[in-house]
């Protein structure tokens, strides 16, 4: 995919979302959110033929095995929270388990001190094929991991966002030009996901966890990640008083994109913290909602 194409593609891709930004059955679709032009990225955009067996009717036989497969009967996790909820914590940190290994490791690879800080609890995103049944008992003090299995009735729901969100899809207009035509088609057979699916259960869960804690402040990796989005959305349903706090880790490049657009402010941080003065500069400039304080890490 050359420049030009790449460019039309984000074009539509942010129109899209910025135009279904207050429909979260379509905005928590993962594949509309562009990070990059990235190999790794840019791979899931160049084939856009949606093939027999990743149609419609297949795509809803899986999501109904989903509901079956992500199901948990007994969520420990939530009677632990309780627990915690007394201690007066004051910040969540939401961060990640890319490996197993980390765990040998005291400190959370991403935030090493915050992290460790007495008031803090840390939900980790569980990035690995493993179950959180195998690591339970081996997390920090004030960590958990986010289970991707909800119970029946939240499985159900969201299996009829999906649903929704693939019938609302089909009934919006688009551009007149082929091109743009096959891009809305695979975003709405992308409603049917599994990484949709998974996106909803997401906000079920860490909604809940922020309202039982009632932290002042939320701080998570932020890269433009639809769960990004979807963490401070939570957040803001619980109070307009709760902090959040993205942090920009990773380096900077020219083509990324979708991490600066603002399409709703009940979807930007309201700070995004950088590693250095030129990471912060290059982020003033390219964030769009101006009302997002861009700080150096470590300064006041």
């Amino acid at each position: 995919m050359d420049n030009s194409n790449y460019n039309r593609l984000c074009d539509f891709l942010n129109d899209f979302l910025s135009r279904n930004k207050q429909n979260e059955n379509i905005f928590f679709i993962s594949w509309p959110h562009l990070l990059r032009y990235h190999d790794q990225e840019i791979k899931n955009y160049k084939y856009l033929n949606i093939y027999f067996f990743q149609r419609a009717f297949f795509k809803i036989i899986k999501l109904i095995a989903l509901i079956l497969y992500r199901l948990e009967i007994f969520d420990d996790s939530k009677q632990y929270i309780k627990k915690l909820s007394k201690q007066n914590l004051n910040t969540i940190v939401i961060s990640h388990m890319i490996n197993p290994s980390q765990l040998a490791y005291k400190k959370d690879f991403y935030f090493p001190d915050i992290a460790m800080t007495k008031n803090t609890l840390t939900c980790l995103i569980n990035h690995t094929k493993l179950s959180s049944e195998k690591f339970s008992e081996k997390l920090p003090r004030n960590t958990i991991l986010l289970s991707r299995k909800s119970d029946i009735k939240t499985n159900i729901s969201i299996f009829f966002k999906c649903i929704r969100g693939f019938i609302d899809i089909q009934f919006q207009k688009s551009r007149n030009n082929y091109f743009f035509l096959k891009i809305q088609k695979k975003i709405q057979n992308e409603a049917l996901s599994s990484s949709t699916f998974l996106n909803h259960s997401f906000k079920k869960k860490i909604k809940n966890i922020i309202k039982e804690i009632n932290p002042q402040k939320v701080i998570f990796t932020y890269e433009g990640y639809p769960f990004e989005r979807i963490i401070i959305s939570a957040a803001r349903e619980v109070s307009s008083n709760i902090k959040c706090v993205g942090y920009q880790h990773s380096g900077i490049f020219e083509s990324q994109n979708v991490v600066y657009k603002s399409f709703n402010k009940k979807y930007d941080p309201d700070y995004v913290l950088c590693t250095g003065k030129i990471t912060a500069e290059y982020c003033k400039k390219k964030i769009e909602n101006k009302e997002t304080i861009v700080k150096v890490l470590g300064t006041q």
